[in-house]
């Protein structure tokens, strides 16, 4: 800094700052002897401005004298230190942020005990304000850009403390501040834990660190923390910039809220936001690299959702703040039911039983040729054979099976998941692209197909459907050149456009070109063992 806080302007730089912005959370330093200014006496160090107060310290604007520069020092109250447990784990602090040296971080410059017993913190004075003041004047209305730059440099502060074995526990937008560049830099590691042994658990009963909303599940219940319970604090943050609010209880997607948002990052987001850790990315690293892989908004028209029963179920509705939207809904009116008419009788004729009943002169069903050894031609994952089963492990796996299929055709199989709690997918090329019919997508009982356009399950298009474990459910899918329909356990149809549409796989199943170009049909689940059976399949023309 070369503004001296003497100067006057010391106070004109505080104005529209959150105290919390300095690592707030202090306490009122009581015993101290008083200064000129009726300020504490810390050596070395002219306390300014007292910047506010909390439940452990008290945070000043103080000028160093030695270098002539701002700084910010947190005082701690004297009872506090007196419980060793305080008192290790603000030595702790200190030691922890000493040896962090980042961009996205905010240094420690020293360490005091003070002759009352009270101790001093002396921290980089950061002027900027912090993320809680963007908040603040416009809740919900920041860019998405800006938002997705403010996390990623946030992440990669705290990307940098996990590499040297530090989790913060303690993220939220009061510890993000800005500096005068408008760079993100990640304050009060109060909180923060050592993770030279291993992930770690509270030391003191009936204390829970951090702050309520922020809090990841393990966090509130007392259990083992690591990088991930940063990663999802920093989830909540990302989701409250975008959004205006926090993410509790049964929450809205943040494409409900805010159309804008890419669907890849909605969909890295949530993830972040599983109570399951080990569902969450294993990195935050991984977070912010799923964040920029994003893949082009849907493009502004309405997506066709039909219903066997007629019925639509108003979360399935489709946007309708776009131009002509009116128009289209009152066409819709008109003619969904006709659709989905015209989609069960597509499927099933008059005088036709269940989809997966065969009759005289339909297309003959045949069996789906399944490889001998599936471990060794799969895409991802284990495979193995069980009879006329496949069975998949408990990573991502994807298992191609056709090289080759006519431009209409139809398929039917069972799937039932042994474990876990994600998606099964059929993957299929068709002149539009390689698609994906995904059942129970990302934990969330949001099944379809994605990424028809971009648009993914978790959109308007998107139809909710639950895997049972343990129960088998029947998928029929009928692809032909200019439409896609996908039904159930004989329940509802969807009737899926692909006429000038571009479809895709979404990450992470990770597919590369090379693999893309020589699959026709593959079968795939994600981190949920599943049972492929009574695989079968026709042509149709």
């Amino acid at each position: 800094m070369s503004d001296n806080p003497k100067s006057g302007g010391a106070r004109r730089r505080l104005e529209g700052l959150d105290p919390a912005a300095l690592m707030a959370e202090g306490l009122e330093p009581a015993g101290s002897p008083a200064g000129p200014d009726g300020f504490p006496e810390v050596p070395g160090y002219d306390l300014l401005e007292r910047l506010g107060e909390g439940g452990m310290g008290v945070v000043f604007l103080a000028r160093q004298r030695s270098l002539d520069r701002a700084v910010a020092v947190k005082l701690v109250r004297r009872e506090l230190l007196s419980e060793e447990w305080f008192s290790e784990r603000l030595e702790r602090e200190a030691r922890l942020l000493a040896r962090l040296r980042h961009p996205h971080l905010v240094t420690v410059h020293d360490f005091l005990r003070l002759p009352d017993g009270t101790a001093a913190v002396v921290m980089e004075w950061v002027e900027g304000g912090n993320l809680r003041d963007r908040l603040r004047a416009a809740p919900g209305e920041i860019p998405v850009e800006t938002a997705l730059a403010w996390v990623d440099q946030a992440g990669s502060g705290l990307a940098a403390a996990h590499a040297q074995g530090v989790v913060h526990r303690d993220v939220k937008p009061e510890n993000l501040l800005l500096d005068a560049d408008g760079r993100v830099r990640v304050s009060d590691f109060g909180m923060a834990l050592s993770l030279a042994t291993g992930p770690q658990r509270l030391t003191r009963s009936g204390v829970t660190p951090g702050t309520p909303g922020y809090l990841a599940p393990e966090q509130i219940a007392g259990g083992a923390v690591d990088s991930r319970t940063d990663l999802y604090a920093l989830g909540v943050v990302l989701y409250e910039l975008l959004t205006g609010s926090l993410p509790l209880g049964r929450f809205e997607p943040p494409r409900r809220i805010r159309p804008d948002v890419p669907e890849q990052m909605e969909q890295t987001l949530l993830r972040s936001l599983d109570p399951d850790p080990d569902r969450r990315p294993s990195s935050v690293a991984e977070f912010l690299a799923g964040l920029r892989s994003r893949i082009p908004d849907p493009r502004p028209e309405t997506r066709v959702v039909a219903a066997g029963n007629g019925k639509e179920n108003p979360a399935q509705l489709p946007e309708v703040n776009r131009p002509r939207s009116r128009r289209r809904l009152l066409l819709a009116g008109v003619g969904v039911a006709a659709v989905a008419v015209t989609a069960v009788r597509w499927f099933r004729p008059p005088g036709r039983g269940p989809a997966g009943r065969v009759r005289a002169g339909d297309p003959a069903w045949r069996p789906l040729p399944l490889p001998p050894d599936p471990a060794r031609v799969a895409f991802a994952g284990s495979w193995r054979r069980e009879g006329d089963s496949l069975v998949s492990g408990p990573e991502v796996c994807v298992l191609p099976l056709m090289s080759e299929l006519p431009a209409a055709w139809n398929l039917r199989l069972s799937v039932t998941r042994l474990g876990g709690m994600d998606s099964v997918a059929v993957f299929f090329r068709h002149a539009a692209g390689l698609g994906t019919a995904e059942l129970d997508g990302w934990s969330s009982h949001r099944s379809g197909v994605q990424s028809l356009d971009g648009d993914t399950t978790r959109s308007p298009s998107g139809f909710t459907f639950a895997l049972e474990p343990g129960r088998e459910h029947q998928l029929l899918l009928a692809v032909r050149p200019d439409q896609m329909r996908l039904s159930v356990d004989d329940g509802d149809e969807r009737v899926y456009p692909l006429a000038g549409r571009a479809l895709s796989v979404v990450a992470p199943w990770e597919w590369t070109e090379d693999r893309t170009n020589r699959t026709a049909l593959a079968l795939g689940s994600y981190r949920s063992p599943m049972r492929f059976s009574r695989l079968q399949w026709a042509a149709v023309g």
